[in-house]
């Protein structure tokens, strides 16, 4: 696997840098003689290699779990040399051509290390092949120890759906409305949802975990896919710009999708407590803000992590009554883009500054950019997704650029009974943290926090403030504490 063989600082960074997405069974990740430059990694599934200039194609090589693909064109530039597809439901982190390279340029213990595991993942491969070739065909994969008892799991929550959709399906189809089909598919998804938490709360980590998602996915694909949320999570072609459409369709929270049964399915995603959080921070968020700048002088607001703009859209609206700043930090330059495009243009009393910059380069202290001390920082949607080590470090970036009485102002996903339905049948994996391990993370920055009322669970949101301030409460302690790590994918799933 290529990123074993980087230690474990290098592997942080490396994998920080990544852009996730999902690839359904079928898709091409490239195609032959395509502009190459961009590198990716099978973090789940499989990929297969393709020849299809002869009738019926050959399938000449398979990718699996942990491979890197795309990196000999990474070096040379040249077009890409086959085309390869997914031969199952898979997870794919990319790295952008100029990006990577620029992290490279940035880390170069990183750079010798990758390199050196592009050669031997290149001489791997290609002695696999001559192998292959000698023996007249590739080895097959050791089935997967207890394979036909996970089958059997997956089997008994897959079934009573697939045995059921089709009749619900055809009663909606008649009739949109009807109470009684519409009620016997929210209990069938209902139960889904406890079904699959149980499951992932038993099966072992590791590969075992990894079979039974994709076989789930495999097994109910072609009905959850029918609502336009689980169809977009599964099908998005690039990480951010589809994170950003699916996290518009969660704020806008209306229904869509292939016939009466798909807008029932994706209503009911919508929903579910996850979703419910997300929307119900963004108000509270705001409040908060507003709050804690002053009002007296220009302001300064900083907010890391463009999203979909809908916060930052919240916030110019709610403080432009005051002389404000707002800069935006983010990776994505067409997000930035598209909030300098009209934002100032509808707020007179607002200016608006955007910086793009690698959010973990932000994170851990080396960004390009310097910036001045704030009245109020927010975050959100982000710590999800950072490891431990990297979410201190941002906490204390941030609380360095903390002006006096100013305040961080965080959101933040909790534990929920629905995360192994997001996390392993619609591709969503997120880091969930309880209410301690979060304040162990603000303890470690030396940081005070407070956790803000008024926000949907397993929403958490947060008010943060230098430990140095006098309203410090009480029961907070400053003594520092061991940080616990959060859950990796490979771990059980919290309930």
């Amino acid at each position: 696997m290529f990123l074993d063989a980087l230690s474990p600082a290098h592997r942080t960074l490396f994998e920080a840098a990544a852009q996730p997405f999902e690839l359904a069974k079928g898709g091409y990740l490239m195609r032959k003689g395509d502009p190459g430059g961009d590198v990716y990694l099978v973090q789940r599934g499989t990929l297969e290699v393709v020849d299809r200039r002869s009738n019926p194609e050959v399938v000449l090589a398979s990718v699996p779990t942990g491979s890197l693909v795309g990196e000999m064109a990474f070096l040379d530039s040249a077009p890409r040399s086959a085309d390869v597809r997914a031969a199952e439901p898979c997870t794919i982190h990319r790295w952008a051509r100029d990006d990577l390279r620029s992290l490279l340029d940035r880390h170069p213990d990183l750079a010798s290390a990758f390199f050196q595991n592009v050669s031997r993942q290149a001489a791997a491969r290609i002695r696999h092949l001559s192998e292959g070739a000698a023996a007249g065909a590739f080895t097959r994969e050791e089935q997967l120890q207890g394979q036909d008892a996970l089958r059997s799991q997956v089997a008994a929550i897959a079934d009573p759906l697939k045995d059921e959709l089709p009749g619900l399906d055809a009663a909606l189809k008649r009739d949109a409305d009807d109470p009684i089909a519409v009620g016997q598919l929210v209990g069938l998804l209902e139960r889904l949802e406890s079904d699959i938490h149980e499951l992932f709360v038993t099966v072992p980590a590791g590969r075992a975990r990894e079979y039974v998602a994709e076989e789930l996915g495999r097994e109910l694909h072609p009905w959850i896919s029918r609502s336009v949320l689980a169809g977009r999570c599964l099908a998005r072609p690039h990480g951010a710009s589809g994170s950003a459409e699916i996290l518009a369709h969660i704020l806008v929270d209306r229904e869509g999708g292939d016939g009466p049964l798909g807008e029932n399915i994706d209503r009911w995603l919508l929903d579910r407590a996850t979703f419910r959080a997300m929307r119900s921070w963004r108000v509270k968020l705001v409040d908060e803000v507003r709050a804690t700048v002053p009002i007296h002088r220009n302001r300064r607001v900083l907010v890391i992590n463009a999203g979909t703009g809908s916060t930052v859209a919240r916030l110019a609206e709610h403080l432009s009554t005051h002389p404000t700043i707002i800069t935006v930090v983010d990776s994505s330059k067409d997000a930035l883009s598209f909030l300098d495009a009209g934002l100032v243009r509808r707020h007179k009393g607002l200016a608006l500054e955007t910086v793009q910059e690698n959010l973990v380069d932000f994170a851990i202290g080396r960004s390009r950019h310097t910036l001045v001390a704030q009245d109020a920082i927010v975050i959100h949607g982000l710590l999800e997704y950072m490891p431990a080590r990297i979410a201190v470090s941002l906490l204390r970036e941030c609380r360095r650029l903390l002006a006096p009485e100013a305040r961080i102002v965080l959101a933040m996903l909790g534990p929920s009974r629905d995360r192994a339905l997001l996390d392993r049948l619609l591709g969503w994996p997120t880091l969930r943290r309880s209410e301690a391990e979060v304040e162990q993370l603000f303890r470690a920055a030396d940081l005070g926090m407070e956790v803000l009322d008024g926000v949907e669970p397993p929403g958490l949101l947060v008010s943060a403030y230098r430990e140095d301030r006098t309203n410090i409460r009480p029961n907070l302690s400053a003594e520092p504490t061991e940080i616990i790590e959060p859950p990796s994918e490979a771990e059980s799933v919290e309930g």
